[in-house]
C-alpha cells in the first residue's frame, strides 16, 4: 500500500525528465554558469511559489489536480526567462535537493518531453 501512495505522490505533480527538446526560440542549450540563477530548496517555499506560479499562469487544472493526488504539495518548479537565443534568468524551486538536476535542465533551455 506504501508504494502505491508513494507512486501517486511522485507521479502527481512530476514530469518527465526535460528530453533534448529545447524551447521554441533556442538553438542551443545554455550552460548554467552563463545564467542568473536562484535555487530555492524546501517544501514549503516549493510549494507556495509554484502554486502561486500556477495561479498567475492560470493553469487551474494543474493546480486542482495537484491539490486534489497531492495536498498541494508541489515538488518543484523552474521560473526562467529567455531571449536572443540564449536563458537569461532561471529561478528554481524544489521540496528536496535530489529533485534539482529536473528542474535545471529547464534553466538550460530543455522542455518537458512526454513519452
Amino acid at each position: 500500500m506504501r508504494y502505491i501512495l508513494a507512486a501517486i505522490f511522485l507521479l502527481s505533480s512530476c514530469a518527465p525528465m526535460p528530453g533534448n527538446t529545447l524551447y521554441p526560440g533556442l538553438t542551443e542549450p545554455t550552460p548554467l554558469d552563463q545564467i542568473d540563477l536562484t535555487i530555492t530548496i524546501g517544501i514549503d517555499e516549493a510549494s507556495q511559489f509554484c502554486n502561486n506560479q500556477m495561479i498567475e499562469l492560470e493553469r487551474y487544472g494543474l493546480l486542482a489536480f495537484t491539490c486534489l493526488f497531492n495536498g498541494c504539495v508541489t515538488l518543484g518548479c523552474a521560473v526562467y526567462k529567455y531571449e536572443d537565443g540564449k536563458m537569461q534568468t532561471c529561478d528554481v524551486y524544489v521540496a528536496w535537493e535530489w529533485l534539482l538536476g529536473h528542474e535545471l535542465r529547464h534553466c538550460q533551455g530543455y522542455a518537458d518531453r512526454w513519452y
